[in-house]
């Protein structure tokens, strides 16, 4: 039977192309950047060329993440040419949900942040560097599967049920040159109880970077649909702003 702790753990970075065999370093690399200037945005040459230092230099200090209410680990994961996931099966359109989808990163940065006061959802942050005209084709393929995938059945073939999920499209957020979120939610059985999951994703394109937002949690399933709906984890736009700001101000620097 599959360990479903770790399942609970892999869920909240399913979506980000970033697995357990990330590097983690609390002494990350030199960003090369300067502070951020009236200049113009970077070239794509000077996008693609950005370290996973200067990635992870992007993000969001805790003293940062305080100032919109939330906190970070400071354990800031980096990752180089991701090794493909075996991942179980799925039809070609659900295939931009899985952690490879078909426009993969070339270089990622993370870190986990968490609301002050709460730790019953796990969050993170990821900033993705991807080739030339792969942050746009990735964005689209995301809409495209919202569209072609709103259930995607994920089959272990281990004996355990098969989980099916379930996608709905949520607003866009004002940030970053654009953007798409979601909410993935799915039954699952976990020490022989049945457990209601939910992820909610935002991803916004800042020239040739992404940077992904998740939020995931349980949702009781003794609740009332209005209590339900006021347990399921949300992507505050205040931090994905603070967050693709910091992105954008490392472009421009």
């Amino acid at each position: 039977m599959r360990n479903r702790n770790a399942w609970r753990a892999a869920a909240a970075v399913a979506v980000l192309g970033l697995g357990t065999g990330c590097t983690s370093s609390n002494s990350v690399p030199a960003a090369g950047a300067g502070p951020a200037s009236a200049s113009a945005p970077a070239s794509p040459r000077e996008v693609q060329m950005l370290s996973g230092g200067a990635l992870a230099h992007a993000l969001l200090s805790d003293q940062e993440a305080r100032t919109v209410g939330y906190g970070t680990n400071g354990d800031q994961r980096i990752e180089q040419e991701r090794t493909p996931d075996r991942e179980p099966p799925v039809p070609e359109s659900c295939r931009p949900f899985q952690a490879t989808p078909p426009h993969p990163a070339q270089v990622s940065a993370a870190v986990n942040v968490h609301k002050l006061g709460s730790t019953l959802v796990i969050r993170s942050i990821t900033i993705d560097r991807r080739s030339a005209g792969d942050a746009e084709a990735h964005l689209a393929s995301l809409r495209k599967a919202l569209d072609d995938c709103p259930t995607m059945t994920v089959d272990y073939a281990d004996g355990t049920p098969a989980v099916e999920r379930r996608a709905t499209r949520l607003p866009d957020v004002t940030a970053g040159e654009e953007s798409v979120a979601y909410l993935q939610t799915w039954t699952d059985t976990i020490d022989g109880r049945s457990v209601d999951q939910a992820l909610a994703v935002t991803v916004v394109r800042c020239e040739n970077l992404t940077v992904t937002v998740t939020a995931f949690g349980d949702v009781p399933s003794s609740l009332t649909p209005p209590e339900r709906a006021a347990q399921l984890p949300v992507n505050e736009e205040s931090l994905i702003r603070l967050q693709t700001d910091k992105v954008r101000a490392l472009l421009a620097a």
